[in-house]
């Protein structure tokens, strides 16, 4: 329980120098610090203040905010509480049988919790709201999570836009512990003193510090001291990098973003709005070919599919925010997002890739590629594979393919197209990539060396994308007419050189 202190006085290090770009340094020499005193530990790569958190680590948090961690662990020991969740028999199996005993959690399924999604603000601002003894339905509907979180001075939706992080969730519960518990007893932190989970000391030393932040949260809206704004701003200049150029933010355009109240200052949400729309409109593209990052060729552009590429506003604003609160000079990142038919579309870290042009298949699952293959597609002509963008489906063993002029057994098949173009093992071959899909390639499908095909069936899901792309065209073997890419990125090519 004790650790929680760390993830709190880490999260006062970062209310006051808000701008993570320009001061993780400070926020990791904080948090090492606090890990000496066993306050606080990261993970094995360090805090990930900037990761989306997953939910399971965010019914950690909530169990710790209700000063129960020790009873979770120990009940669960015991085998006195439990949970039906298949996917949360991991680390965190106790906080989540004590949250499930109480009924303040619920699954994705009856089975399935989801402990490697991701959380959102809103669904983080639950759980707070939770903590500090409100009901959802009763309190407040689900729907206006935000808004009551805003209403009990923990939560400001610019400050939590975009996507949410590990740094995020710190920061909204440094300022939830400021938070008045439902009942008037005190604060979040007060109760979690009184339940004992929270030394004394260390809570009056976290207190003097939500005392002394030039940074908080009054009714609902973020406000800075005054005189700290004006002395940071004189020499203060932001630069805020896209994909395809910069824009820099000081002197008349930071006056711009905040309006002045006596002894305090608010950052103006609509003005900070405004000007991030200026910049999606002037940087984002539209109804473009997507850009897919090729194992082998590396950056390209399929024709086929249609992309938006937009300038995540929320996220930008965020940033800017984060950055106003900082008081101090830094880089902002506004790389675009991709979208295709309205919303976020990326592939990057699960899918299949039938490189047509280079004969390889490639198998990325989770970010982790598990196969790389050479392979042998549809035969130049009216048999070749037809490009596009699928999924992956109806995986089966041991089965007789049968055509007009074809008859035989493979021992792995998924269906890429429709049930009739697949993947498979092809055992009556001995070579494969190159040219030999010129004038001896296959049907249609994608015939794959059998110890790859098995380890791709052993791995691959349902609906994993698969993109079948190239040029497809014939040419003569061994000529300089081969579309193979003559200075791969990664892996081989078709061409042998």
């Amino acid at each position: 329980m004790k650790r929680i202190i760390c993830i709190l006085l880490l999260i006062a290090a970062l209310c006051a120098a808000l701008c993570l770009p320009a001061a993780s340094a400070s926020a990791q020499q904080s948090a090492e610090a606090l890990c000496k005193i066993d306050v606080f530990r990261g993970t094995d790569t360090g805090f990930e203040l900037e990761r989306a958190p997953k939910r399971s680590e965010a019914a950690v948090m909530l169990v710790r905010l209700y000063g129960a961690e020790e009873e979770a662990r120990t009940l669960y020991a015991a085998g006195e509480i439990s949970h039906p969740f298949e996917d949360g028999n991991t680390w965190a199996a106790p906080y989540l049988a004590w949250l499930y005993s109480r009924g303040l959690v619920k699954g994705m399924s009856e089975t399935r919790y989801g402990a490697d999604a991701p959380c959102r603000a809103r669904d983080y601002a639950l759980f707070l709201l939770r903590a500090l003894g409100y009901q959802d339905g009763t309190d407040f509907e689900w729907a206006g999570t935000e808004d009551f979180a805003v209403r009990c001075g923990f939560y400001e939706k610019t400050l939590f836009g975009g996507t949410f992080t590990r740094g995020d969730l710190a920061l909204m519960t440094f300022l939830a512990l400021q938070s008045t518990m439902t009942d008037g007893s005190g604060t979040l932190l007060e109760s979690l003193v009184q339940a004992q989970a929270v030394d004394k000391d260390a809570a009056k030393a976290l207190t003097d510090t939500f005392k002394k932040e030039p940074v908080r949260l009054e009714d609902g809206v973020l406000t800075l001291d005054a005189a700290a704004w004006k002395k940071a701003s004189a020499d203060m200049q932001l630069l805020v990098q896209f994909d395809s150029g910069s824009e820099t933010v000081s002197g008349e355009t930071l006056q711009s973003l905040v309006q002045t109240d006596g002894s305090r200052v608010r950052p103006d949400t609509d003005a900070i709005a405004a000007l991030v729309s200026d910049w999606a409109a002037q940087y984002g593209t539209y109804d473009v070919p997507f850009r897919f990052d090729s194992y082998v060729k590396g950056m390209t552009t399929i024709d086929f599919i249609k992309c938006d590429y937009r300038v995540d506003e929320a996220g930008v604003s965020k940033q800017l925010m984060q950055a106003l609160c900082a008081m101090e000079s830094c880089t902002l990142d506004a790389a675009l997002t991709c979208y295709r038919w309205g919303a976020p579309f990326d592939i990057s870290q699960t899918h299949v890739e039938v490189d047509l042009d280079n004969q390889q298949l490639t198998f990325i699952k989770n970010g982790t590629v598990l196969v790389n293959t050479d392979i042998v597609t549809g035969m130049v002509g009216y048999r070749r594979t037809p490009t596009g963008l699928y999924e992956s489906h109806n995986r089966q063993r041991n089965c007789t393919l049968t055509g007009v002029d074809y008859e035989v057994f493979v021992k792995y098949w998924v269906s890429v197209i429709g049930d009739v173009i697949g993947l498979h093992d092809a055992s009556w071959r001995s070579v494969f990539g190159g040219d030999q899909y010129v004038y001896n390639g296959s049907h249609g499908c994608i015939n794959i060396p059998e110890a790859a095909m098995a380890k791709i069936f052993d791995n691959i899901d349902d609906g994993t994308p698969v993109l079948i792309y190239g040029q497809n065209k014939w040419y003569e073997p061994g000529s300089d007419d081969s579309p193979a890419t003559k200075n791969p990125v990664r892996g081989t090519t078709a061409n042998k050189e």
